[in-house]
């Protein structure tokens, strides 16, 4: 029995089942049309992942430091320091993040205003820099030992980048420009080819508890055996191809972006060898930068008005970080006596020329002088 407005029985009405159809149809193409109006995510449907493509890579910046002697000082070098602020200088950070298992007195004594340490005590006075404390794994979850820093390492550093997200950087990562486009470009995870067609784990970028980094850290903890990259490298290289295919996942970027130099010698030399011939360029910009990575020239100034670079030069003009693989020092070249900062200032190397803008800004904003 049907009530009208007027109080009266109404008749019940029989509707054709082909109507109610019609009817149905009509509302669900009305919602469809309508539907960009709402909010939405697009998650792909072979994949557990809930992260919004458009939500951007924490802009957070992560390095490790663990410790040969438990209770040995947390000191650090000049190189060191220049990593941090460049990445301070471009990305202007959230945070940046020193995970580190020393002691609650070591990373005191590095914090304290008495540090005697000069580049020590300034890493630690660069905006934003603080200390987590992490206990770096003895043994994988299939009890198999981890004995070398550096293995150990890399486990700390995947579990840092699921739990945080943001960006991770060995210490002899420098940065040259801002990675802000890469941490806006809608993908979960990027990361960089190096020299054989590798992905380094030196660094890369990701979003909190990507469906890549947890599998990292399942699988590195599956094949570790030792071996120098098994674990680290070449499982991230097999990860990350196979994860293309899903939507948004992971970005490759080619080896230019990260790693254009490597750990072989003769790149090595070319990195850091000074050439003492060539003329000191100007403390003006170069190829139309602001001295900090950043073009203000439109895409044909750009290209119309390259700079003249030396021989040896080489062009990070694609370059995003520099990861300077190799220990110089090692080689006894000639004229190098170590990464300083008359060194850099002499800007008479490939190093020393990419790093110099962020050294200048150091060197301008009072931090030290240039006989340090």
């Amino acid at each position: 029995m049907n009530l009208s407005m007027g109080g009266r029985l109404s008749p019940v009405v029989k509707v054709p089942l082909f109507a109610i159809l019609g009817i149905t149809l009509l509302y669900f193409i009305t919602a469809a049309s309508t539907s960009s109006l709402l909010p939405y995510r697009i998650v792909a449907s072979t994949s557990t992942s809930s992260h919004d493509y458009r939500d951007p890579i924490p802009n957070n910046v992560h390095y490790v430091q663990l410790m040969r002697d438990p209770h040995g000082s947390l000191a650090f070098q000049f190189k060191h320091f220049i990593s941090a602020y460049a990445a301070h200088l471009y990305f202007q950070p959230d945070a940046i993040f020193i995970h580190t298992d020393a002691t609650d007195e070591a990373i005191a004594a590095a914090r304290s205003l008495d540090q005697p340490s000069k580049w020590t005590r300034l890493l630690f006075q660069i905006p934003k820099v603080s200390v987590r404390k992490v206990i770096a794994p003895n043994t994988t979850t299939s009890g198999v030992e981890i004995s070398r820093l550096e293995h150990k390492s890399d486990f700390v550093r995947m579990d840092a980048v699921y739990e945080l997200g943001g960006i991770y950087l060995d210490w002899d990562v420098h940065a040259l420009r801002d990675i802000k486009p890469l941490r806006e470009s809608g993908f979960a995870n990027v990361v960089g080819r190096e020299v054989g067609d590798g992905i380094n784990n030196g660094c890369w970028m990701s979003k909190k508890e990507t469906d890549l980094v947890a599998l990292f850290i399942r699988d590195a903890h599956r094949v570790f055996d030792g071996a120098w990259a098994t674990a680290s490298t070449q499982l991230l290289k097999r990860l990350s191809e196979r994860l293309v295919s899903v939507p948004n996942e992971v970005l490759i970027m080619d080896r230019q972006a990260f790693a254009p130099s490597t750990w072989r010698e003769k790149d090595i030399r070319v990195l850091y060898e000074p050439h003492l011939d060539s003329a000191v360029p100007g403390n003006g910009s170069a190829d139309g930068q602001n001295g900090y990575g950043t073009s203000n020239r439109s895409a044909v100034e750009q290209w119309d008005n390259q700079q003249i670079r030396e021989d040896w030069e080489s062009d990070y003009s694609s370059t995003y970080l520099i990861h300077a693989f190799g220990h110089p020092q090692d080689l006894h070249m000639a004229n190098f006596t170590g990464i300083t900062v008359p060194y850099v200032l002499s800007r008479q190397s490939n190093f020393a020329r990419a790093v110099y803008p962020a050294l200048r800004h150091a060197l301008d904003s009072g931090l030290f002088s240039a006989d340090d």
